[in-house]
């Protein structure tokens, strides 16, 4: 079990280190870092080029049902949903939406370091958690609406995938 929570807390420091420097990078142009899947109906008059957010194309379910999570990564994912109830994301500056990012970011490491799953379960979980890290990140780079709109929806589809 440490050995699995090494394993996730190590995932996790990879992608932020790898994230953040790409951040620090592109940080007055659009960063290449989310390169699963462009979003072609959005264009931003603050940057150039596409905004590439990463989606679950790779997470499936588990022969058609949900996959079970634990209790500590379920009561996780539900603080980190209801961070959006009664918010509008449309009224916020981009520094409050940049703060929203700071405290999911704050959600994220407390679920990595509370892991205690195994298998194939735990592997589903890392499929979901690697884009929506990024997607958090990205909303923590730039604060604008369509990243936490993004960040929203990945978080809503927790639900279609697990339990």
């Amino acid at each position: 079990m440490k050995k699995n929570i090494m394993v996730t807390q190590f995932i996790f420091s990879m992608v932020m280190a790898v994230t953040i420097a790409g951040c620090t990078h592109h940080h007055h142009k659009h960063s290449e870092k989310h390169s699963h899947h462009s979003d072609k109906h959005h264009s931003d008059k603050h940057h150039s080029g596409k905004h590439h957010h990463a989606t679950l194309d790779s997470l499936g379910l588990n022969n058609g049902q949900k996959w079970e999570m634990d209790t500590h990564t379920r009561t996780s994912l539900q603080t980190m949903n209801k961070r959006f109830d009664g918010i509008e994301l449309s009224a916020m500056s981009d520094e409050q939406r940049q703060e929203l990012a700071n405290q999911l970011n704050e959600d994220l490491q407390s679920l990595i370091q509370g892991c205690t799953m195994e298998g194939a379960a735990h592997d589903a979980l890392h499929q979901y958690l690697v884009p929506l890290m990024n997607a958090i990140n990205h909303l923590a780079d730039c604060g604008h609406l369509p990243a936490a709109k993004h960040v929203e929806t990945l978080l809503a589809q927790y639900a279609d995938y697990f339990q």
